[in-house]
């Protein structure tokens, strides 16, 4: 996946959006390593690059990215569903990435913005389950967490339902149970969002 950065001077738009003040992120990077080495509970996580996208996605709030990380290692094992068996040539991912598309767009909007096209080509022939298309959304995420180099002042998701009849449509919102539902509410309000 290869994704446009902002340029220097959209960079400097997004820094001041997000409130990331060049000289004091490095201490702000390594507070946050160091609480995490004392937290037993959670994986010892050192990637600066993932650390600093938490740190931009609650616009440098220590404590609120103390509380996103928290949340997103706890999801990950609370929610095995979403995070175990994320081989993509597995056939459920396979049959997920046969019916939807939710690429990231490779630019960004003038004002520093990632937009993901989430779209489906034949909603009435998908076998997949909605905890199958969460993984792939997240698995997504994953990997945006790793290519956003230098972070980007947020997303736009576009919701493309040309192929949605209402009779499909109610039979896929029919598959989304109130534990999932409360599930994926938790995911992203907790540790995903800003």
């Amino acid at each position: 996946m290869t994704l446009v950065q902002p340029t220097v001077e959209m960079q400097q738009h997004i820094r001041t959006e997000l409130n990331e003040d060049v000289s004091t992120r490095e201490k702000d990077l390594e507070h946050i390593k160091e609480w995490l080495r004392l937290q037993p509970h959670l994986p010892q996580f050192q990637d600066d690059a993932r650390i600093m996208t938490f740190l931009r996605g609650c616009k440098f709030s220590l404590e609120k990215t103390k509380r996103k990380l928290d949340m997103y290692f706890t999801m990950r094992a609370a929610v095995p569903e979403f995070f175990s068996k994320r081989d993509p040539t597995l056939p459920e991912i396979k049959e997920v990435m046969r019916v939807a598309n939710v690429p990231p767009l490779p630019g960004l909007t003038p004002n520093g913005r990632r937009v993901i096209m989430m779209s489906g080509v034949d909603l009435e022939q998908m076998a997949a389950t909605v905890a199958e298309g969460m993984k792939v959304v997240l698995m997504i995420g994953d990997i945006r967490l790793k290519e956003e180099n230098v972070g980007v002042a947020g997303d736009v998701y576009i919701l493309d339902a040309s192929v949605a009849t209402p009779q499909n449509f109610a039979n896929h919102f029919a598959k989304f149970t109130p534990s999932l539902i409360k599930k994926i509410s938790h995911l992203c309000t907790g540790s995903i969002s800003s």
